[in-house]
């Protein structure tokens, strides 16, 4: 099990890593949740469903950036259901700018963490590199969006745990 933790782990950090570096500005999984992806016979994932799939602008203000706003829930994608939000990062951006903000690279790093690597490591405290990918978890699911290590960050600090 704790191979295949890590080799899931590593690819999917490569697959973030990968869309947070193209040369279309940033890529964003509007849909992103485990069923996007297949699991292949070795453990590590692949994205298989790519209709969410859409680029930003690097140093725009991410995937709800040219909405105009009066809050924060007119930043929500869906305001029938606003607890289904991805990422903590919508936000209404006032002070005479009136546009929202969020869902962005550092989105990417806080969906990486809280849908893929929290539950790989699960509650198995026992699990070798069980610590590194909890901290690793820790770090990119901050509210602080600037504390936030990017994607690069976390594939390479996971590309550098060997599998047990």
């Amino acid at each position: 099990r704790s191979q295949r933790v890590v080799v899931a782990a590593q690819s999917v950090s490569l697959i973030y890593h990968c869309l947070s570096n193209t040369p279309y500005g940033f890529g964003f999984i509007s849909d992103n949740k485990p069923e996007q992806f297949i699991v292949r016979e070795n453990w590590s994932l692949q994205l298989a469903d790519l209709d969410g799939l859409r680029f930003y602008t690097p140093g725009g203000r991410g995937r709800m950036g040219q909405k105009p706003c009066k809050n924060d829930l007119d930043c929500v994608p869906n305001r029938k259901r606003p607890t289904l939000t991805l990422t903590p990062d919508n936000h209404c951006e006032t002070g005479g700018i009136g546009k929202c903000s969020g869902e962005d690279t550092l989105s990417m790093t806080f969906m990486l963490a809280n849908m893929f690597l929290k539950p790989l490591i699960g509650n198995d405290a026992l699990l070798p590199n069980a610590t590194q990918i909890q901290n690793i978890v820790n770090q990119a699911t901050s509210q602080q969006r600037k504390a936030r290590p990017t994607p690069t960050d976390i594939y390479t600090s996971l590309m550098s745990l060997a599998p047990p």
